[in-house]
Formats: C-alpha cells, structure tokens, sequence
C-alpha cells in the first residue's frame, strides 16, 4: 500500500511539473526574441531546481523523467522549421523568423516558410550569440549536428559544356566539350583537377554521322567534327561512383554563329567523398 501511495504522489509532483512546463510553453511566441529569452530563462531556472533537488526525498527516475521532459521542450523551441532539428548556423529575416542557414539557401523561392513574406539573401542575419546559447544549452546535440553538418557539406562545381567553331571552306569545323571548374579556390584542398571526378562522357550525334556513338575516358573531353548544320547533341557524363552514382544527361544545340559558345551550371558533390 505504501508503495501504492509514494507511486501515486510520483505521478501526481510529474504531473505538475509538466504543467509548469507547458505553461511556460504557451507563454511564448516563436518570432519574438524578447519571449524566447524568458522563456528559455524560465525552464533553464526549472531545470536546474529540479537537478538540484537529489538531495530531497524523491525518486530518481522521477527526477530523470523530468529533467529529460524539460531538455525537449527547451530543444523543440530551438528547432529550424525546415529540417526539424536544432537550429545550425542560425540566420533571422527581417520578419525576424529564423532558421539554419544552409535550410534557407536550399529555398527555390525567396519566399519566408514561416509568413511568406519576401525576403534577401543581402539582408539576413547572422544570430551569433544566438547560436553560442545553444551551444551552452545543447552541448551534446550541437556537436552532433556539427559532425553531421562537415559530413553532407556539399562542395559546388562548375559543369561547363559548349561547342568551339571555325567556318572553313564553307565547312563549320566544331569541337563540342564538356569540362569541370571550381566554383571556390576552396575546392582545390578536396582534389586539384576537377575533370579527375568523370568517370567518362559519351556524345550521341546523328545518325549521317559515321560512328555517331563515341565515349571518352580521359580528360579533354572533347571531340571534333566538320559538318553543315547544327543540330543537338545528347551528352551523357558518368561520374566516378565515389562521388556520385547517378550520371548526369544534357542535350546541347551547336552554335556556329560565334566562335566558342558554352553554358554553365552548378553541380554539387558531397564533401566526405573527397575524404
């Protein structure tokens, strides 16, 4: 009966703990900073009356249910509401929403989440106390987001492809191309050559063409041929597998109004393939 009771009384001291704590909860606006702060104040003083109550009669599970209930509350208000986890260098709108910096890059449009309401890449900010309370706060977590953040770090490239062109004999004499560039002189610590991450590239022409089907190995990569007219070429470039499995397919249309034409995009590769 007596165990009956004390679990009872457990239960009942749980009960309004967790009271208290959604209180605090409820109290709070997730766009104000002046709120965030007594909030944060107010489960942090929580937190640490009840870790320091071990010398009074209660049970030590009790105490650790508590403690643990009180660390997610305090987490889940620290949360980007993009990726769903604990903010990592942390950046506020002028609408004054925050989020990871990388989350609000990956955004197609410059639209808010949270409001919809337009915003800057130029005009965000950098909350570096802000993520320096955190790091107090979320030790453990903040270091695992670190590792988690240095190992699916993407490193950008250039992927550039075009034709050069020379009209002689009233033949357009064209090398079509297909070559990687560092977007940043960073890139150069991961690997110094960038077309060293093709595995190879096959040129599809058409058909008049004889052996229309050619694939390159090895850097350039690159063909020449004379022809009349232009026409579009599908390009196909498989990478090397430790760098990405998938491969990449265009579809280029000759130029020979100019002498070299070229296009460029952005390409991405994970930063722990280079390891």
């Amino acid at each position: 009966m007596q165990n009956y009771d004390h679990l009872i009384l457990l239960t009942w001291r749980a009960l309004l703990v967790i009271k208290q704590i959604r209180s605090v909860g409820s109290s709070w606006s997730s766009h104000n900073r002046r709120q965030q702060s007594s909030k944060t104040f107010r489960l942090e003083r929580l937190y640490r009356t009840i870790s320091a109550s071990e010398g009074k009669p209660s049970h030590p599970f009790f105490l650790q249910f508590i403690q643990t209930k009180i660390y997610i509350y305090m987490q889940q208000d620290h949360n980007c509401s993009i990726c769903l986890q604990l903010f990592f260098n942390p950046v506020q709108l002028n609408c004054k929403h925050i989020f990871c910096f990388e989350c609000l890059a990956g955004v197609d449009k410059r639209i808010c989440p949270n409001c919809r309401q337009e915003f800057n890449m130029n005009e965000i900010q950098y909350m570096e106390q802000y993520e320096k309370k955190l790091s107090e706060l979320f030790p453990d977590v903040m270091k695992q987001r670190t590792e988690q953040q240095e190992k699916e770090q993407n490193l950008k490239f250039f992927l550039i492809y075009g034709n050069e062109h020379v009209n002689f004999d009233d033949l357009h004499h064209w090398t079509v191309f297909v070559k990687l560039s560092h977007s940043t002189q960073l890139n150069k610590q991961f690997i110094e050559e960038p077309d060293e991450i093709i595995e190879q590239v096959t040129f599809t022409l058409i058909p008049t063409y004889p052996f229309p089907k050619i694939t390159i190995t090895e850097p350039p990569f690159s063909i020449k041929r004379v022809g009349f007219e232009p026409f579009k070429i599908k390009i196909q470039i498989q990478f090397k597998t430790q760098y990405m499995k998938s491969s990449k397919e265009i579809e280029f249309l000759l130029n020979f109004d100019v002498a070299n034409s070229q296009k460029m995009e952005s390409i991405m590769f994970k930063r722990i393939a280079f390891d």
